[in-house]
């Protein structure tokens, strides 16, 4: 500490450190040794997407999240949309703990709807590190993996729960919910995307921007 540090230059000094220490290299992602993000705002959870004449486009950085060392923000990998990406820190394969994320949507109407997940998974091992826990409204917790583990493409859409590689559900006009938590560590999430059939092509173009992000909904309709 300098001599007579005064309320200014300790006020520089310490804003200096600030800077200093978040440029501070981390080798390995382990939640114990990762820095806390800021303070989400707590309004941001009952924010939600609007539909934009049959396609969602969500970015997975723009949501809350709980501070419990699951996710963090990161901008370094080039390629991702909007601000940044989630990169999870925590592994659980067998069942979604914690780190839970939700996605809230006014769909305008109703009917059978068809989702995909912007990503990206850089182990050397593509078998590996490659998976999240997805729930769709009131359908169960499942296991979501990406669709390609033969090369590594860097980010990419494509997720498969095992079954099919083209996952559908039924949206009722209105409020809906899609909720993500970590499976794999080191996985990376971009932009989740919800789409009518015909509306392909927008919701998977990385050119469309997120959709109107507004606090219209009412947090009763997703009663926990």
């Amino acid at each position: 500490m300098p001599e007579n540090d005064s309320a200014t230059t300790k006020k520089v000094r310490l804003a200096l450190q600030a800077v200093l220490d978040a440029m501070k290299p981390y080798p390995i992602y382990d939640p114990s040794t990762m820095p806390r993000e800021a303070k989400r705002m707590a309004f941001l959870k009952e924010y939600m997407f609007e539909d934009f004449t049959g396609c969602v486009v969500m970015e997975a950085e723009s949501v809350g999240f709980a501070l419990d060392e699951s996710w963090i923000i990161q901008n370094h990998i080039p390629g991702f949309t909007g601000a940044g990406y989630l990169r999870a820190l925590r592994a659980q394969p067998e069942k979604p703990e914690k780190g839970l994320i939700s996605f809230n949507m006014n769909i305008s109407s109703e009917g059978r709807w068809l989702f995909d997940v912007r990503h990206r998974h850089d182990h050397t091992n593509l078998n590996r590190q490659n998976g999240f826990w997805m729930k769709i409204s009131d359908g169960p917790w499942k296991a979501y993996y990406s669709a390609n583990n033969d090369k590594a493409n860097g980010w990419e859409f494509g997720v498969t729960d095992s079954q099919s590689t083209k996952t559908s559900t039924y949206f009722v006009a209105g409020a809906n919910r899609i909720q993500i938590a970590p499976m794999s560590d080191n996985f990376k999430l971009d932009r989740i995307v919800a789409y009518r059939e015909n509306r392909a092509r927008c919701a998977k173009d990385i050119a469309t921007p997120q959709v109107g992000y507004h606090p219209w909904f009412d947090a009763a309709h997703f009663a926990e």
